[in-house]
C-alpha cells in the first residue's frame, strides 16, 4: 500500500511519469520494510543474547486423535519489540479511526508518523513495555535527544542563533545572518 507520507498526486495520472514514479515508491516502501524488518532482527537477537524468549511454544492435543501439534506464538518481548520498531520509524496505530487511515492522510500529513511521535512522547507507551524493550526505546530516545542537543550546540558554536523555547516553530533550529 505505500508510504502515506506521499499522497496520490496528479503525478501518477501522466503517462509516461506513471511508472517511474511507482517504481520509486515500490522501492521506498520496500527499502523501509527491509530496515524494518532488519531491525526487528537484530533486536530479537540482542534479546535472545539477554536471556528473551522471541516465541513460546504451545502444545495442543487433538482430544479425538491424540495427535499433538505445536504452535509458535510471540513472546510479550517479541510483540513489544514489533511495536517498537514500527512506532521509531513511523508507522503508529490509529485506533479507533484506523478504517479512516486514507480519508485523515487527505486532511493532514501522514497521521500515522503524527500517531507515531505522540506515542513516543507518552510515559504510558513505555509502562507497558517489557524490561528489554523499554530500555532499547529509552536507549534510542536519549541517544535521539543527545544528537539534537549537540548538532544545535554546534550550530550555536559556530555563531548561529537557537532557538530553546520549545513552543516555537523554531525549537533546536541554528539559524544564521540578520533574520
Amino acid at each position: 500500500s505505500g508510504e502515506e507520507a506521499f499522497m496520490n498526486s496528479y503525478v501518477k495520472d501522466l503517462p509516461l511519469v506513471r511508472d517511474v514514479v511507482g517504481a520509486s515508491e515500490r522501492a521506498y516502501t520496500g527499502f523501509l520494510n527491509k530496515l524494518r524488518a532488519d531491525t526487528f532482527d537484530n533486536l530479537i537477537r540482542n534479546a535472545k543474547t539477554m536471556g528473551h524468549e522471541a516465541y513460546t511454544t504451545i502444545e495442543h492435543t487433538n482430544a479425538e486423535t491424540g495427535k499433538v501439534t505445536k504452535k509458535l506464538v510471540p513472546s510479550k518481548v517479541s510483540e513489544n519489540l514489533a511495536k517498537y520498531v514500527n512506532v521509531s520509524t513511523g508507522r503508529g496505530k490509529l485506533g479507533m479511526l484506523e478504517k479512516m487511515a486514507p480519508e485523515l492522510n487527505t486532511l493532514l500529513w501522514s497521521p500515522r508518523l503524527i500517531s507515531s511521535r505522540l506515542t513516543i512522547l507518552n510515559p504510558m507507551y513505555y509502562a507497558q513495555m517489557d524490561k528489554f524493550t523499554r530500555q532499547e526505546a529509552i536507549k534510542s530516545l536519549f541517544a535521539i535527544a543527545a544528537a539534537g542537543a549537540t548538532i544545535a550546540s554546534l550550530g550555536y558554536a559556530a555563531g548561529g542563533r537557537v532557538s530553546s523555547n520549545p513552543l516555537s516553530a523554531d525549537f533546536g533550529k541554528a539559524r544564521f545572518g540578520s533574520k
